[in-house]
């Protein structure tokens, strides 16, 4: 009987230790706190750790927490030589951050160089970044590209990596967006998603001469039923000659990346009228295209106004716009591929713009707003099995990567 109570009690510890444990987790692994990396918690974990703890106790959250993509992640060789090769990370999301850290990043050898189009809200997210690169070999090959210089300069100068300041609407489509000479019928444009992210209640004041260009639900688009038109699901072109018939363009959100919609405007030869932000869409915005004001609705209604009074040249504001963009692919291809291709003696050495023009060339999609490999978001990405296949097949020290697993 004595060891049949013994046996009950040190059940009851064991119970009670793997609850406590159980307990723990859930609390050490927070949804408000894991995405926040490591050193918030002070202590390690893995991105096995993130996936359990949310299939377990938020199942719900799967879908905003991490993307259906592992192992197809977004990952894609540009370059490839003799020598080595030049990859490019897709945009980060949530788990993704993680999964990069601790799966992907220690895959990469000595002639791997590594372009992270870090196009979010740079910011709030500099501790994962610092976290980032923890188990990479070689860390001097991995270069972050972000939405606006300030942004390169608060990564450079607060976590330590190399970033440029590269925004990810340089590599919209110019061609697809273009201004058209239409009458104009609308005091302004709004192009995007409904979410309550992109503040559109801001523009109560004049949804009634504005038009909605959206690929939102009907039910989302209660929130603008207000609006003169809405167009829904329009293609790449007839979004360019719809946006032409409005005096601006509106972007309300307060955080968000580069914002494609606000360069498109540009490109579409229209003004912005956007709310104080961050996020970097304000690296292409000058007095000339666009006004930016505070989170008033009369505020936002004066500028629109402004805009129909001065009616500028469209023409202006589409060069000024593709003058930033040209900037910023000349940061790319000289101040981060020019390197690479001078050290390992290789051809596009004497012309890396060229060759930066040639890859997106060749990798643009019809109905993408022009992202190219530099943002490999399409289906096309390498799986994590075919990238060590290709490590596989180089020369360099083969005996290191079949070593590792990938579970």
């Amino acid at each position: 009987m004595k060891k049949i109570n013994r046996l009950s009690v040190l059940l009851y510890f064991i119970i009670c230790a793997q609850v406590y444990a159980h307990k723990d987790f859930s609390d050490r692994l927070s949804l408000k706190k894991w995405v926040n990396g490591p050193e918030v918690l002070h202590e390690e974990y893995t991105w096995k750790d993130a996936v359990n703890y949310i299939k377990k106790f938020h199942p719900e959250e799967q879908n905003s927490w991490f993307s259906n993509i592992k192992p197809n992640i977004f990952c894609c060789i540009i370059y490839e030589a003799r020598w080595g090769r030049i990859w490019s990370l897709g945009y980060m999301y949530n788990l993704d951050m993680l999964f990069y850290r601790d799966v992907l990043i220690p895959q990469f050898e000595e002639n791997d160089y590594v372009l992270i189009p870090f196009w979010g809200e740079a910011n709030s997210m500099k501790n994962r970044i610092n976290l980032l690169l923890k188990n990479a070999k070689h860390p001097k090959n991995f270069f972050f590209m972000a939405n606006s210089q300030k942004d390169a300069d608060m990564l450079n100068e607060e976590v330590g990596v190399q970033a440029y300041g590269v925004s990810h609407n340089a590599f919209i489509d110019k061609d697809s967006f273009v201004p058209f000479s239409t009458k104009k019928e609308f005091t302004a444009v709004y192009c995007g998603d409904t979410r309550p992210q992109k503040r559109l209640h801001l523009a109560e004041l004049i949804m009634p001469q504005t038009l909605i260009i959206s690929h939102s639900t009907p039910d989302v688009l209660e929130i603008v039923k207000n609006a003169k038109s809405i167009l829904r699901h329009p293609s790449v072109e007839k979004i360019s000659e719809s946006m032409s018939k409005a005096f601006c363009g509106l972007i309300l959100s307060e955080q968000e990346g580069g914002c494609y919609a606000s360069t498109e405007y540009l490109y579409c030869g229209i003004p912005v009228v956007s709310t104080i932000s961050i996020g970097g869409r304000d690296a292409y915005y000058d007095e000339d295209t666009a006004i930016v004001v505070e989170d008033d609705p009369q505020k936002i209604k004066e500028a629109a106004l402004k805009w129909v009074q001065r009616a500028p040249n469209p023409y202006l504001i589409r060069e000024k716009a593709l003058l930033v963009s040209e900037k910023m692919l000349d940061i790319l291809a000289y101040e981060i591929l020019q390197p690479i291709f001078v050290k390992h003696q290789d051809q596009n050495a004497k012309d890396p713009r060229g060759f930066v023009n040639k890859v997106i060339g060749l990798s643009r999609k019809a109905g993408s707003k022009g992202r190219t490999l530099f943002q490999p978001e399409c289906s096309n990405c390498d799986t994590m099995q075919k990238i060590i296949q290709r490590q596989l097949a180089t020369h360099f020290d083969k005996r290191k990567i079949m070593n590792k697993k990938y579970h």
